[in-house]
């Protein structure tokens, strides 16, 4: 597994290459560049599994390299380096793979829960067979980890083997399992399949998000989004009463087309901790979470 630095700091990049060889010594560091043009250039030469990229560099910024990689058919898994300053232009990468964001001065134990989340992200792809690579899923789930646009090719063929056109809008529903996962991810994937079975739709696919330790549904073809996020809310809420032991977090929102799941899933994970606020069995639901309002509670001394 191949790792490209890209960070105008030399301190910063020395940094980072004493705590990976350290930390993480199954990687390659295949490269280290100053900015983005000679990041670029390692890209395409090296074409590593991941990328740790600062965004305000001299000659070329970190978004601008990913932009240009990505027309040479390069989508590596980004970490970007970002300001607390610049966070918010940070959060605009998501189209370009950046799989998550740290902010400066970076915190060791952090960096390393998110190195470990690329590897896991990484092996998960690797693990793809071949006998997959065109099924519905594992399309949805390329376009999902790598944020890549889905091409005219692979657009016509989902739209003629599964009757998922480019402006078809989808649903996404996110199962968070938390440290359930592993043992309880196949009985959660055989009930969300129970429970979509019995709405109708064109059709539906899940996908495991390992790194996240959530199930992510993708619905398509239905009729109403408010018809079915009705329906969803009492099945939420009937799945809670009959597994009780099963400690989960429920996500729904809707996007306009296939190239947009990866934004989707990223706005949705956003507020996946209001679970926690607002009791099990709770139905996130976004957009509609955002207009929660908060105060400030003082409590007396």
């Amino acid at each position: 597994m191949k790792l490209l630095i890209v960070e105008d700091e030399i301190r910063i990049r020395e940094g980072l290459c004493k705590l990976l060889g350290k930390q993480f010594p199954e990687i390659e560091i295949a490269a280290v560049a100053e900015n983005g043009l000679e990041g670029l250039a390692y890209l395409e030469f090296h074409k590593p599994d991941m990328v740790i990229t600062d965004i305000k560099m001299p000659g070329m910024d970190g978004l601008e390299m990913l932009t240009k990689a990505q027309a040479l058919g390069l989508f590596p898994k980004v970490i970007v380096l970002t300001a607390y300053s610049e966070f918010a232009y940070a959060q605009q990468a998501v189209r370009l793979g950046v799989v998550d964001y740290l902010v400066k001065p970076i915190v060791m134990q952090e960096f390393i829960q998110t190195v470990r989340k690329l590897q896991a992200l990484c092996e998960q792809e690797r693990r793809r067979t071949p006998e997959t690579v065109g099924s519905l899923e594992s399309i949805l789930a390329g376009t999902l980890h790598s944020g890549a646009l889905l091409d005219q090719e692979t657009a016509d063929f989902l739209e003629k083997a599964y009757k998922l056109g480019p402006d078809d809008r989808l649903l996404e529903l996110l199962f968070y399992l938390g440290d359930g996962f592993a043992s309880e991810r196949e009985s959660v994937r055989r009930r969300i399949e129970r429970l979509l079975n019995g709405w109708e739709m064109d059709g539906f696919c899940l996908i495991d998000v390992e790194y996240d330790k959530s199930v992510l549904a993708l619905v398509y073809g239905y009729a109403s989004r408010q018809n079915f996020e009705a329906w969803y809310q009492y099945q939420v809420r009937l799945w809670q009463r009959e597994s009780p032991e099963q400690n989960l977090g429920f996500g729904i929102t809707e996007i306009p087309g296939a190239s947009q799941i990866r934004e989707g899933y990223r706005q949705l994970e956003e507020y996946m901790d209001w679970s926690l606020s607002l009791g099990e069995g709770t139905l996130i639901s976004f957009p509609e979470i955002t207009r929660i309002q908060t105060e400030v509670c003082v409590y007396p001394h």
